[in-house]
Parts: structure tokens; sequence; C-alpha cells
């Protein structure tokens, strides 16, 4: 391995991850890295934080360059990296540019902080209430389990007992009829783990009413 200076730019070259996402991140510190991250140390007339930001803003257009190595995984093949065209501005636009993009980001990373804050918060109060049962109005406090006595007017149940869980399915996508002019919201694996949120109120996909009666979508 390598030691690279504060300042430099890594992100993946090889993984999985790469089928979805596009890690790039700015060292703050010495580090040394592995043989699935490329380090990057920018050339006089571009600034770091202005090709951090460019590489972020053109994910997108790297993982379309991505291809397969043998063994199945994900790969960024240096060739193709290096031949991608990026637009530099004079300096100081570029400072402009990333000083108004890195406001941005510390507000994002600011209430990023308060959300997980609240997150944690609720929970704390969850348990306290519906584990302990220490919520207002009752003084003793016990824990869920069989032999436990729950408070007045409280049942034990099974999961099972409680929910019904319902099956979907995806609408045949050999057929346009089934997707195009959908409105629909239609969720994928890939809009729960990309929502960055417990509530979702939109979808990457829509199917319109056809999709709906010829599928086993619900």
């Amino acid at each position: 391995t390598r030691v690279v200076p504060p300042g430099t730019i890594l992100f993946v070259v090889r993984g999985m991850i790469l089928a979805k996402q596009f890690p790039v991140a700015m060292a703050m510190r010495e580090v040394a890295f592995n043989q699935d991250l490329k380090a990057v140390i920018c050339k006089p007339g571009i600034q770091v934080p202005f090709l951090y930001y460019w590489l972020r803003a053109t994910s997108y257009e790297i993982l379309g360059i991505a291809d397969e190595a043998a063994h199945g995984t994900k790969r960024l093949q240096t060739d193709r990296l290096l031949a991608l065209k990026v637009s530099v501005p004079p300096i100081p636009d570029q400072h402009k540019i990333t000083a108004i993009l890195s406001a941005y980001d510390d507000l994002i990373e600011n209430n990023t902080r308060r959300i997980a804050i609240l997150e944690e918060m609720a929970r704390a109060l969850y348990r306290e209430w519906f584990v302990e049962f220490r919520f207002p109005g009752r003084k003793a406090s016990r824990s869920v389990d069989p032999s436990a006595k729950l408070p007045e007017g409280w049942v034990l149940q099974t999961i099972g007992e409680t929910i019904e869980t319902l099956g979907g399915g995806t609408p045949s996508t050999k057929d346009p009829g089934f997707w195009e002019g959908g409105e629909l919201l239609w969720f994928a694996p890939s809009d729960l783990t990309g929502a960055w949120t417990v509530y979702m109120s939109d979808s990457h996909k829509k199917i319109p009413g056809l999709g709906l009666q010829k599928s086993s979508a619900r």
C-alpha cells in the first residue's frame, strides 16, 4: 500500500457497490488505502474541492462506464476514468462554486445530526414507555415477558397475530404499456435504500392501471 497526504480524493473502483452508487470522499489526514480504491491528487489549475464536487455530480455518468470483472464484481477501469471530460473554470470561479456547495453540505450535515438525535430520543422514549412501562400515569416498571404482568388493558400477542403481510409483484418490463404514463407509486428495494428517511412520498418508477391489472402487484 502507499500513503497519500490530506486533501487527496479517494473513490471506489472495484466492488458490488458500484452497481448502485459511486462512493467518493476527501481525506482530511494522511491515509493509506487498499486496492479497491483510487487516489486522486489534483494538478495545478484545478482545486481539490471543485474536482470532488464534480465527481459527485457526475456519479451516474461514471457508473455508466463501469463493467464487470471476471469474478462478477463491478469495476471502473483506469483508462475509461482518465478519458472522462471535465470542464475546468478559472480558479476564482472554482472557489465560488465550491463555497456555495460546501455551504449546502454543512446545512445537510447539521440537519442529519439533528435527525439522528431526534431518532435516538424517539427510540429512548419508546423503550421507556412501551418496554419498561414507565409512561405517564403508571408508576410500576415491568419488562415485556410472557410471565410479566402487563399494564391494565394490554395483551401479549405474536407479531403474526398483530399484522397482516402482503406480497407485491413486478409488471413485465417487456411490455411498455405496463409502465408508460404511470401515476401509481411502485416501490422497489432501491427506493427504500435510497430514501434516507423513514417516510417516502415518491418512487423512481410508476405504473399505470394496466400494469397493476396485468401483474401480481397490489
